[in-house]
């Protein structure tokens, strides 16, 4: 059980007689310098509350100004009695929130009437911005057709900026599945990051095609992660397919590649990244962070970075590349060719307008 940890700067004298009201296994962290509350709730304890607790949880919602972040991580919705079920989502959709993580949140044993509430509770909070559904067991949630149609009309009708659904084996969708989320996307008009990370694609490639085609149609994603993918495991024929939809992205400027092992791809398919890469006009930022370059292996590790930096000088020089792992004599070698950028504890690198 987690104490209830709470630092309060300067609180309202009747919040304040709220919150000690609270049971101890809600964290509540104020803070009058950032301005930007927390309240986070863990599924597994709410069990245990009572529907008058679950009242007073409720009710505070509305009740902290500047509440930005709410985290209602192992959530177990369908184990709530109906009254505070209902009371919960009244407080959440009366709330301000901008920031809402439902991590290991288990939608899928919902019904379709409490979904349905539970979705358009969500599709109420206008301030919503961003939307954390990381091990959010949607592999299986995709896999009932009206559950899918109800979850994926949400996303559609709202007004989303960043949508992150890490490790949600996207590999296990079905074809049909992930068109119509890819259809979703297309019609997101505000979402301007999407985090993809931890979906192994290589034992799907077919659904990662069926993704790709559509990035080009994403007007507004600036941010795109794909953290450890095992982008290094596709085939050729993906990897080509992939990054050539991603060149086409009209307003991308981070692309995150990192724990992708590259030091393992073949020098065409780093080629073909890279040169695709080269025409995005608006990237800022390429992640390689983790491609390990130490010198554990003298040798094969030398030739992987004589490819990996032959691929990087196909990049625009502005674009910033973020290294980590990366050993002395490499980076030395690569500030013939590249300048350090002003925040080196990010290890990233600048192109130099030098010649080659």
């Amino acid at each position: 059980m987690f104490k209830k940890l709470i630092t309060i700067f300067l609180l309202n004298p009747l919040l304040l007689q709220a919150i000690n009201h609270l049971p101890r296994d809600i964290q509540l962290c104020l803070s009058r310098a950032s301005r930007s509350h927390l309240l986070r709730i863990n599924g597994h304890d709410i069990r245990c509350l009572s529907d008058t607790q679950v009242q007073e949880l409720s009710n505070l919602v509305p009740k902290v100004h500047h509440l930005n972040k709410l985290y209602l991580d192992y959530m177990r919705f369908q184990d709530m009695s109906d009254i505070g079920f209902s009371v919960l989502l009244r407080g959440i959709s009366n709330s301000s929130i901008r920031h809402l993580r439902l991590g290991q949140t288990d939608m899928v044993g919902l019904d379709i009437t409490r979904l349905s509430a539970l979705l358009n509770a969500l599709g109420r909070i206008r301030s919503l911005e961003s939307l954390d559904l990381t091990v959010g067991y949607l592999h299986i949630l995709a896999q009932n057709r009206e559950k899918w149609s109800i979850f994926n009309n949400f996303l559609r009708r709202s007004h989303i900026r960043r949508l992150n659904i890490t490790r949600n084996s996207l590999e296990r969708w079905s074809k049909d599945a992930m068109h119509t989320f890819a259809q979703t996307l297309i019609m997101m008009s505000s979402l301007e990051e999407l985090n993809l990370s931890l979906n192994f694609f290589c034992s799907n490639e077919d659904c990662l095609n069926e993704l790709a085609y559509v990035l080009p149609q994403m007007q507004s994603l600036k941010k795109f992660y794909l953290h450890l993918s095992e982008i290094d495991r596709l085939s050729f024929r993906s990897i080509n397919l992939l990054f050539e939809q991603i060149s086409l992205m009209p307003a991308l400027e981070v692309l995150d590649l990192s724990y992708n092992n590259l030091q393992d791809m073949s020098t065409e398919q780093l080629d073909s990244i890279f040169r695709k890469l080269q025409s995005i006009r608006s990237l800022k930022r390429v992640d390689l962070a983790e491609s390990d370059f130490t010198d554990r292996h003298s040798a094969v590790v030398t030739k992987a970075f004589i490819r990996v930096r032959k691929a990087l000088l196909l990049l625009p020089h502005s674009v910033l590349i973020n290294f980590k792992k990366l050993a002395p004599r490499f980076r030395k070698a690569l500030e013939y060719h590249f300048t350090l950028c002003p925040d080196n504890s990010n290890h990233g690198l600048q192109h130099n307008s030098k010649e080659i």
